[in-house]
């Protein structure tokens, strides 16, 4: 394959001090002079620095960008203007584009090193991903490179763009899409390049698709290091056709005329090739950059290489995604009769099998890595709703819903679903139920009192519980358990309609296991969106939003107290300043944030059929068939945390994490370790700490056997023995933090201690009573340590001959 030389080619001098000049004035003016540039360029000189350009507007490599992430309409409105229309479909940079797409052997190389990391892996293992077949060729210096086209080469640089990490790094944030330019450039690429409606073809400017060999030639990827970046070279090659992503009847045409000057290729096969081009591009660089296999099995090592999407990122997927679900609704709807074959449309058929076929694996691994590693914060509401719009395609069904507000496309929530959305629900199960137990670790660390953490969990909800949505996800997981075992445990929904039933449930049951072992990883367990594991999951999620509703209703309660005093409270005035009452939030907020609240917590009873509990019930005693928690253990006291006691003691519950990283309640005492072996603090003596620990250690380890025995004898000496030898925890005391049962065995035995002799506090006292007694009655040392030890004595006789049970049971 023979190169060209930007520089020595057609005049090129020339072409690259013009393009410099470009590059050197301003942004408003070189958008004008860009387009001028393109205009007064032959396509022979053009497409030699069409790699220069491209480099220079999205950053590529060491170039600064054009900074497309930070034009607005808002503050920028004439560069906003004018980069739209420079960049447009129908733009002079993208016709010129077109026209060097025209030549089906001009190709330009695009590094490996750019691709997302799963695909750079699945190359190094030999592995050769369906997208880049045909385009993976070996240059000059012996390196792996992509040959594409203009129109992908395009492609290939926008969509980098967003993951770009020398671009995340300084990025401003998109909460109004629509008033920056890349992602307005993003919706114009999608409704033109994937067009809703047929009549909308004819108006496309024609965009040639390459012809190419159907036939790959074997290339060798050494494992190792991915070569490094180097900039990419047009090549033209006269002996080498490019290939494409064509269906394999169009494949097997080019092949019988591979070798003819002029090959024709059907209006409809260019179509789905350019959607199909679009799609995957957008999908392998937005929702490929992290795969499951990766993560489960540590193939990446260095922190670098982990790719964790921005706010921005996760904006542009939502809209990539809900607009799948636009085009592929757009379909028309399959007419079979029995007396003709049906007519199939290339771009029909494509409309019907991108989501199960291009979008759902990637999107899947996509959503399960941010629900692992998204952080814990408001933003975590654009992962949620990314997830949310994928899984109710029947919202935007509607076409000319597709500008509606978020507003209008929530009113559609309460909807019953149609039973035509079963076959999706079936193909798509993994991402109902094993996202949303993926959900649970999020929800248990949220604080719930918080207005952003309670309506993210209202949305999760209000979706989950659609009406007949339920029922169809227990058939898919039926169908499931049918194919496995001969009676399936999970229950199947009645209200499902007639023609739903008389699908073929093999035909569903094979789904369901092809998606399981597509989605993820071998060794898989598939648990059950209604099984004991899942039920025991939402009990804790119950009460913890009794906990964030108690907590409101007191804020609320102590609100309205406050506004009723006063001496004008009976005039219906009050000096009290209600904005102030509930804190940070406002009396709409804490009105919506309890509304939110109630619903979640009705609506996820109504789902697993729980008993909803009475407001006025604060102690959490529910019993345990109501909440399927028969594990859990709920102290009597409901001042400390929640705890659960298992086979190696007490643990918190996901439940007691959240009151203590909220600072709900708190343990009075927390024993981590035996006290006596504490860190010494600063207010005891360093030394007399260590001279007295090895005395008591010398001691109970000597006479321990003694000391239990005394402390066993039910006479007044073993009272008094178990003054002076208290445990830390009595036998029978109530555990009131997590405790292992090791050291609970430990804490439970009787020893010396001596410890709080080196507190300063009791070395003053001891001193001051010294001075007292030494001024009263005269005793020197020796007499003031007699009396010192008339006076323990005394105070354990007295305490043993007192309550000589009580004390036995009450710790040192």
């Amino acid at each position: 394959m023979s190169s060209f030389s930007a520089s020595t080619s057609f005049g090129g001098g020339n072409v690259l001090a013009r393009l410099q000049t470009v590059f050197n004035v301003p942004l408003p003016a070189r958008l004008y002079e860009a387009e001028v540039f393109i205009k007064t360029t032959s396509t022979k000189e053009l497409r030699n620095v069409l790699p220069m350009l491209l480099e220079n507007i999205f950053g590529f490599g060491n170039e600064p960008g054009w900074g497309l992430e930070r034009l607005t309409m808002s503050y920028h409105r004439q560069e906003f203007e004018y980069g739209r229309r420079f960049f447009s479909p129908e733009g002079s940079l993208l016709k010129a584009i077109y026209a060097l797409q025209s030549d089906p052997y001009l190709t330009y190389e695009f590094p490996l090193s750019c691709l997302p990391s799963p695909t750079r892996h699945s190359l190094e293992q030999g592995g050769l991903p369906l997208f880049l077949v045909n385009k993976l060729q070996s240059s000059n210096m012996g390196r792996s490179v992509l040959s594409l086209g203009a129109f992908e080469f395009y492609l290939f640089h926008f969509a980098f763009f967003l993951v770009n990490n020398q671009w995340q790094k300084p990025s401003v944030s998109w909460n109004n899409l629509m008033d920056f330019l890349y992602p307005v450039l993003v919706e114009d690429y999608l409704h033109y390049y994937l067009p809703l409606e047929k009549s909308a073809l004819t108006s496309r400017c024609p965009i040639p698709a390459p012809v190419r060999s159907p036939v790959v030639s074997p290339v060798s990827v050494a494992s190792g290091p991915v070569p490094g970046f180097s900039p990419p070279m047009s090549h033209y090659s006269p002996k080498s056709p490019r290939s494409s992503l064509l269906r394999p009847s169009l494949n097997s045409s080019l092949h019988q005329q591979s070798f003819s000057d002029q090959p024709v290729i059907d209006q409809g096969e260019t179509e789905v090739w350019r959607c199909h081009t679009v799609v995957q591009v957008f999908t392998e660089f937005w929702l490929n950059q992290n795969s499951l296999e990766e993560d489960r099995h540590g193939i990446l090592q260095s922190s670098n290489e982990r790719f964790l999407p921005t706010a921005n990122h996760m904006r542009i997927a939502r809209t990539f995604v809900k607009y799948i679900h636009f085009f592929a609704n757009s379909a028309s709807p399959e007419v079979i009769s029995p007396y003709q074959p049906p007519a199939v449309n290339p771009l029909d058929k494509f409309k019907r099998c991108v989501r199960q076929q291009v979008i759902r694996k990637k999107l899947y691994s996509f959503l399960r890595h941010a629900f692992d590693r998204w952080p814990l914060d408001s933003s975590f509401r654009l992962v949620l709703e990314t997830w949310l719009s994928y899984i109710q395609p029947w919202r935007y069904s509607d076409l000319t819903q597709i500008n509606a507000s978020l507003e209008r496309l929530h009113e559609q929530d309460d909807k019953q679903i149609d039973e035509r959305w079963s076959k999706f629900i079936h193909e798509n199960l993994l991402f109902y139920t094993v996202l949303w137990r993926q959900f649970f670790p999020h929800v248990f660390r949220m604080d719930l009192t918080s207005p952003f953490s309670s309506y993210m969990l209202y949305r999760v909800v209000k979706v989950l519980s659609s009406p007949n949505l339920t029922n169809i996800i227990e058939q898919a997981e039926g169908l499931l358990y049918d194919s496995i075992t001969p009676f399936s445990h999970v229950p199947m929904g009645s209200d499902l309609g007639g023609s739903f039933l008389a699908l073929d449930r093999g035909n569903l049951g094979a789904l369901i296991h092809q998606q399981l072992s597509e989605l993820e990883r071998p060794g898989f367990v598939y648990q059950p969106m209604f099984g004991e594991d899942t039920l025991h999951k939402v009990g804790v999620l119950v009460r913890q939003i009794m906990s964030a509703h108690s907590a409101v209703k007191a804020l609320q309660d102590q609100a309205a107290s406050s506004s009723s005093k006063g001496w004008f409270s009976w005039l219906n005035f009050s000096l009290f300043d209600s904005s102030k009452a509930y804190g940070d939030l406002t009396k709409g907020e804490v009105k919506k944030l309890d509304m939110h609240l109630n619903y979640s917590l009705t609506k996820l009873c109504e789902m697993y059929q729980l008993k909803i509990p009475d407001e006025n019930t604060q102690d959490n005693s529910q019993t345990s068939a109501d909440f399927s928690s028969a594990h859990l253990h709920s102290p009597a006291n409901s001042c400390i945390p929640d705890m659960e006691e298992t086979e190696d003691g007490y643990r918190l519950t996901p439940l007691g994490r959240y009151q203590i990283i909220n600072k709900k309640l708190q343990f009075d005492h927390y024993y981590d370790r035996d006290p006596a072996e504490q860190l010494i603090k600063s207010y005891e003596n360093v030394t007399l700490v260590r001279l007295l620990h090895r005395f008591c250690s010398y001691v109970n380890t000597q006479f321990g056997s003694e000391i239990r025995r005394w402390c066993e004898r039910n006479d007044l000496l073993g009272s008094m023995a178990c003054v002076y030898f208290a445990p830390p925890i009595a036998p029978d005391q109530e555990i009131r933090s997590p405790l292992s049962r090791e050291l609970k065995e430990k804490l439970s035995q009787p020893r010396l201690n001596l410890r709080f002799l080196a507190n300063y506090r009791n070395m003053m006292t001891l001193a001051i009573g010294y001075l007292l007694i030494h001024f009263a009655f005269g005793y020197g040392p020796v007499g003031f340590l007699f009396v010192v030890l008339l006076f323990t004595f005394m105070v354990g006789f007295f305490k043993a001959l007192l309550k000589p049970r009580a004390v036995k049971l009450k710790p040192h």
